[in-house]
């Protein structure tokens, strides 16, 4: 791998072939959301296409940013992820009742992020119990001290009030 240094304003950069980057940076492509179409003499684009383009883009964003994969925010919206797939291409157009579970779980996701106050990790008490979850692994654990975790009565009535 070739590559030259460069300084600019103080400032030290590698210059690297295209092929060499595409190697370091596999990610880079992933990175990529789905180009508008091109815009005749008059200023104007196809209107299916920009649609199509434009709702792929913003589910593109919206489920990288909840952290979500194409597989789990398919399965958590009860489509199949081809069809997602499709859809984040711009390929196709989805139905009302496709775009509606999309929003729904991205809303969800967008909604309890935003009530974590920016936190990556929120802790939550009930009585003794305690529930973490951590928006960055996308995982919630829950505590319930030793000796109270026994008695099947008490670990109900804890799901319980911890439900509700």
């Amino acid at each position: 791998m070739k590559q030259r240094t460069v300084t600019r304003n103080g400032k030290r950069y590698v210059v690297v072939a295209d092929s060499d980057f595409a190697k370091l940076a596999p990610g880079a492509k992933a990175g990529r959301l789905p180009a508008y179409p091109p815009v005749d003499a008059n200023g104007n684009s196809p209107a299916i296409e920009f649609a199509r383009v434009s709702i792929a883009r913003q589910i593109i964003t919206e489920r990288r940013e909840a952290g979500l994969s194409q597989a789990e925010l398919a399965r958590r919206a009860g489509i199949r992820v081809e069809t997602l797939n499709r859809l984040e291409k711009a390929k196709h157009s989805a139905d009302v009742s496709t775009m509606k579970r999309i929003d729904g779980v991205l809303r969800i996701l967008h909604r309890s992020k935003k009530d974590s106050g920016g936190k990556a990790v929120v802790t939550v008490r009930v009585g003794d119990v305690e529930i973490e979850h951590n928006y960055a692994t996308r995982t919630t654990r829950t505590f319930i001290p030793f000796g109270r975790a026994r008695n099947s009565a008490v670990a109900k009535r804890e799901r319980k009030d911890v439900a509700s």
